[in-house]
This record gives C-alpha cells, structure tokens and sequence, in this order.
C-alpha cells in the first residue's frame, strides 16, 4: 500500500465506493433505492475528494510554507504548484 489515498473498488455494487489509505480502507456506502446516474457521479465526485483530503492538507501546508518562508526566493515553487497540480487532477478523476 503507498502513502496516498485512492479510490480502489467502485464496483456494481450500487452506492458502495472502497477508499485505501496507507493504514486502513474506507467503505463508503450511500444507501438508496434508486440510485440515479446523477447521483453516483456524486457520489464518485465525493469520494475522489475524500481520497484527496490529505494530498490537499499537504499542498496547504506547502502553501503556508511559502507565504511564511518569504516567497519564490526561500522555496521550491515548481514542487509546490507540482503538488496543486496533481490534487486538482485527482479531484477532477483524472491521474493524479
């Protein structure tokens, strides 16, 4: 298992998403009778969010780094817009 969270299983099974984190998984389950397509896309919508809960708290604290340490003269900016980046992509479904 990687230090990242991902979303691992989104199977048939209606409404019930699998979250693996370093440590544990994370069963997400939205129980409804009439799952709509609109809703699963939510559903899915939410759990790429969670998924990217901690990769987001890293990037904020990359920020806070920056403002605190002085600006581009003191830090690594391409690692940190680098990291914005990829969270963003995760988030929006794409490969992170």
């Amino acid at each position: 298992m990687s230090n990242q969270w991902k979303i691992v299983d989104h199977s048939n099974i209606s409404g019930m998403i699998v979250i693996e984190g370093p440590a544990f998984r994370l069963v997400i389950c939205a129980q409804a009778t009439n799952i709509t397509f609109s809703d699963y896309l939510r559903i899915m919508a939410d759990a790429r969010l969670i998924a990217a809960a901690p990769e987001m708290y890293e990037a904020l604290q990359m920020f806070l780094a920056y403002n605190d340490q002085g600006g581009p003269l003191h830090f690594d900016t391409d690692t940190m817009w680098a990291k914005a980046r990829s969270v963003v992509a995760k988030i929006e479904g794409g490969e992170a």
